[in-house]
């Protein structure tokens, strides 16, 4: 007679106890997953004492023809769970039916054929208990779902919202760019009304680009970062962002800080939320009226307690929840005279919340409101502190034998740190290589400029790089240089193409079209971190030595020296490249032009240098039109 026993039950305390009881009778247990428990069933002509079934496995609809080809002397039993029901169908294949839990008796009649033992109260009590787990679990799995797919329509929403105002952004900027440029031609014009027209249509693009700069913020609402800064600076820097705001409504603003209150933070989400706090104070006021800001230490230096007071109309007690409500407006919507979206103080107190603080608002109607924010003076968020780290400490009073101890450890740890930062760099490194190779394949798609197939970005990009290793290479390893470098002209894809391919001479208003991308592309970097430090040398490209460059007609050592070297490198670019308008000149044409204009359109120091680099870049030239430029790379050539 076969000893065998058949099993397949993925609950491990359940399967430990089912082949103790097995084991204990004698039998031999192969325990498999439920698709090898089938297959051995269906394909295997082999024998078994017993086939232990489990509900929690789908039974196949098959069971019946399956069960008449298995020998008639194996036992088929199942075991299901109180409340699970099988059909009648199904359950007469069964020699028996154990309802969990059950008695090792139980299984073992079951295997003999026998009349299992009758019921006490206490198996009763169990499985009416099981019963009642059984319904809470599945519950709990509903409720899981239901919290799985909120958090799924919660990322769809955030993804929608961003995706919407990074796509509303670039036609935002361009349409800001040309408005711009229109700006400076209404001051020719002598008609009052589209001066007027071409004023509101501007205002009315400055304040749809803020809506989606808050957007973006609530959409990447989490802290991006960690360290220590001073309450003091960042409570008069935003002051004085909003004091044009408070001057026009003529309010006064009142700041009194108690010390520098250092603090660790976001520092840029927590300063944004306090600059959303102090600018509702100002807007939601009395004309005329005032606002006060103080901050000190509570609780013994634990935390800092900034409170905003304002003798505005003041909030009804019904409402003082509601708005932190994301897109909550306490006004009607139709009839309201205050514009926004209604996410800043959801967003203010979502930020403050996350650094382990509170926000609290106390109102009286006809008093005015006052804003409380509590923030701990060491923050609770997860991100590292760059400047902290938790090094090994050395013993009080220890023998040779400690401090031998200790300077392994010590030694162990630096060796971490430093395979930690190697491994962090590399990650970096790899992060910063894929994006900048993102960037020239999007820079490639919007500058059909070729030169022996090259893109204008890419030649220029490497004379600057001969240019600054004669000047200064440490602006190498700087990202401004690669980015701006890289993005310099990037505010051409708000110029008409008609204005930039055009092969004759510029009216005055496609020339101002033209000189708008300068502050089209500084704009455009805005809105990217990471691209922020390249703004100043992608606006001040097109400044002159002399002052008579534009946008800003900055003078001399006021242009940012990056700004200096692409006017020079850019220049010969374009002198040595086939235009729409004329052909390219020779390189020594173009060189002696360079040298000409140095202290009028050009920087000396700047012009001295790319004579120094000269055989560098005419061997640049050389590669550029046999199609061998060199790789554009993060790091700088050594």
């Amino acid at each position: 007679m076969p000893d065998k026993v058949l099993i397949s039950e993925s609950d491990a305390t359940l399967r430990d106890f089912l082949e103790s009881i097995l084991t204990s009778e004698g039998k031999t247990v192969e325990s498999v997953d439920f698709q090898d428990f089938r297959h051995r069933l269906v394909e295997s002509s082999e024998c078994y004492a017993a086939v232990l079934w489990s509900s929690a496995h789908q039974l196949p609809e098959q069971l019946s023809s399956l069960r008449g080809r298995r020998p008639e002397s194996e036992k088929w039993i199942l075991f299901r769970l109180p409340g699970e029901t099988v059909s009648d169908s199904h359950a007469k294949l069964f020699d028996s039916v154990l309802i969990q839990p059950f008695r090792a008796a139980d299984l073992k009649a079951a295997l003999k054929g026998e009349q299992l033992p009758p019921e006490d109260d206490t198996l009763a009590f169990m499985r009416a208990r099981e019963k009642e787990f059984a319904q809470f679990r599945k519950k709990e799995s509903q409720l899981r779902e239901a919290q799985r797919h909120q958090q799924e329509l919660e990322r769809m929403k955030n993804t929608f919202l961003s995706l919407v105002s990074h796509e509303l952004r670039t036609p935002l900027t361009i349409i800001s760019g040309n408005l711009h440029v229109l700006k400076k031609l209404a001051r020719k014009w002598d008609n009052e009304i589209a001066t007027e027209c071409v004023g509101a249509a501007f205002d009315g693009t400055t304040r749809l680009s803020k809506l989606v700069d808050e957007l973006l913020r609530f959409t990447v609402s989490v802290p991006q970062s960690r360290d220590r800064w001073y309450m003091v600076l960042t409570l008069r820097r935003v002051v004085g962002e909003l004091q044009p705001l408070a001057d026009g409504r003529g309010l006064h603003v009142a700041l009194d800080v108690k010390g520098p209150l250092e603090i660790e933070g976001d520092p840029s989400g927590l300063p944004d939320a306090l600059l959303q706090l102090i600018e509702n104070a100002l807007i939601f006021n009395n004309p005329g009226g005032k606002v006060e800001i103080t901050a000190s230490l509570k609780n013994g230096g634990k935390f800092v307690s900034v409170a905003i007071t304002d003798d505005g109309p003041g909030i009804e007690n019904r409402e003082l929840d509601k708005i932190f409500r994301p897109f909550y407006q306490v006004a009607d919507v139709n009839t309201r005279t205050v514009e926004g979206l209604g996410i800043g103080l959801s967003l203010a107190r979502r930020t403050i919340e996350s650094h382990g603080g509170t926000l609290k608002l106390q109102s009286v109607v006809g008093l005015g409101t006052k804003a409380i924010v509590t923030l701990p003076v060491r923050s609770q968020l997860t991100i590292p502190l760059a400047t902290t780290r938790e090094v090994p400490q050395p013993p009080g009073e220890a023998d040779s034998k400690e401090l031998k101890a200790y300077a392994q450890e010590l030694y162990e740890y630096l060796e971490a740190e430093r395979v930690s930062r190697r491994h962090a760099e590399e990650q970096k490194r790899v992060l910063e290589q894929t994006f900048v190779e993102t960037l020239v394949s999007l820079i490639r798609m919007v500058d059909p400029r070729v030169s022996g197939g090259t893109f204008q970005g890419e030649r220029v990009l490497n004379y600057a790089r001969a240019v600054a290793r004669h000047l200064d290479p440490t602006l190498l390893s700087r990202p401004e240089f690669l980015y701006g470098l890289l993005l310099y002209d990037i505010g051409k894809i708000g110029v008409a193409e008609s204005v930039l391919s055009k092969s004759g001479m510029l009216t005055d208003q496609e020339r101002l079209s033209a000189q708008a991308h300068a502050e089209i592309g500084a704009e455009l970097l805005t809105s990217v971190g990471v691209l922020r430090p390249a703004i100043d040398a992608v606006r001040s490209h097109h400044e002159k030595w002399d002052g008579t460059g534009y946008p800003d007609g900055l003078k001399g050592k006021e242009i940012p020296l990056l700004a200096r070297i692409i006017a020079v490198v850019d220049s010969f670019d374009a002198m040595t490249v086939d235009r729409p308008y004329r052909q390219a000149m020779s390189l020594e044409r173009a060189r002696s032009c360079i040298i000409e204009d140095a202290g009028v359109s050009y920087d000396p120091e700047v012009v001295e240098a790319f004579c120094r680099a000269w055989n560098e870049i005419e061997s640049l030239v050389r590669k550029a039109e046999s199609s061998e430029s060199p790789p554009i790379l993060i790091q700088a050539e050594s």
